[in-house]
């Protein structure tokens, strides 16, 4: 059997109750995949989003994630789909389209119910590449060294159209957007008195640095804006790998790290709330 654990964001963003009121209350509830033809291989720091629901139970879309050692990252979509019954897994795709490629420690959530086109949204991720005989990069197929090029990360925005099953790229007006990152915070909000829904990216690591920077993509105006020095008060130190969610206008942000090898750890709590009417 397999034992899989859907993430916190994912849970909080379903909306039909079906499999929720399945589970006891406080209990962890082991959910069966056993009888699947085919099934995701074992990975790390994959992307799961829910999808729009229906009566007949959850669906959740998979993207991409990597090995143990973080060495091969991967490119497929998978398709969770539960019921009362158990669980489905179906592949989608085995490779991904040109442009998003195989990525692990990307950001994959989807938005509220006042974002009327309710997609999941991916941004950023990394995988360790390697030139292959003087031509284009490919995926590690072996563990990461010194003497290796190190990780290429991305900034790029990407949707899962549900109507159609695929991925597509999401539209940058202008120049400005954040430098690559992995294992950054994120979150879809919705402004206090707006009607649009705001992507917030906080923190995470590329192949040198941590982040501590907070941006804001405007859904409604395909805008990246950097908020840091907008927000005021305190503000968490750099870090990446923070565990988070949302709520309405609100960010919640716990804990993180402060590089990827040096294990300097946080345990706090933060929250950023938009106020405002736009990103």
């Amino acid at each position: 059997m397999m034992l899989f654990a859907i993430g916190l964001a994912a849970l909080l963003q379903a909306t039909t109750p079906s499999i929720l009121d399945q589970l006891s209350l406080n209990t962890w509830t082991e959910v069966d995949a056993s009888f699947n033809a085919s099934q995701p291989d074992r990975r790390l720091y994959a992307g799961l989003a829910p999808l729009q629901l229906d009566d007949s139970g959850e669906a959740f879309v998979m993207y991409g994630g990597a090995q143990f050692d973080r060495s091969l990252a991967m490119e497929e979509t998978w398709i969770l789909r539960t019921s009362i019954s158990g669980a489905v897994w179906t592949l989608l795709h085995r490779t991904s389209p040109a442009g998003l490629g195989p990525r692990w420690g990307h950001s994959f959530i989807a938005p509220g119910h006042n974002y009327t086109r309710g997609d999941p949204i991916l941004f950023g991720g990394c995988a360790h590449f390697r030139l292959t005989n003087g031509g284009p990069p490919s995926t590690f197929s072996v563990l990461p060294n010194p003497n290796l090029p190190s990780l290429q990360c991305h900034n790029d925005l990407w949707r899962f159209i549900e109507a159609d099953m695929k991925f597509a790229p999401m539209p940058v007006v202008g120049s400005l957007r954040p430098p690559p990152r992995y294992q950054h915070a994120a979150a879809l909000l919705t402004p206090a008195t707006g009607d649009s829904s705001c992507l917030i990216i906080f923190g995470g690591f590329d192949d040198v640095n941590v982040h501590g920077d907070t941006w804001s993509y405007s859904v409604l105006d395909e805008t990246w804006t950097n908020i840091t020095s907008t927000i005021a008060g305190p503000k968490p130190s750099a870090r990446g790998g923070s565990a988070h969610t949302a709520h309405g206008n609100t960010m919640y942000l716990v804990g993180g790290r402060v590089t990827r090898l040096v294990l300097q750890q946080f345990a706090e709590a933060w929250t950023l709330t938009l106020t405002g009417s736009t990103c």
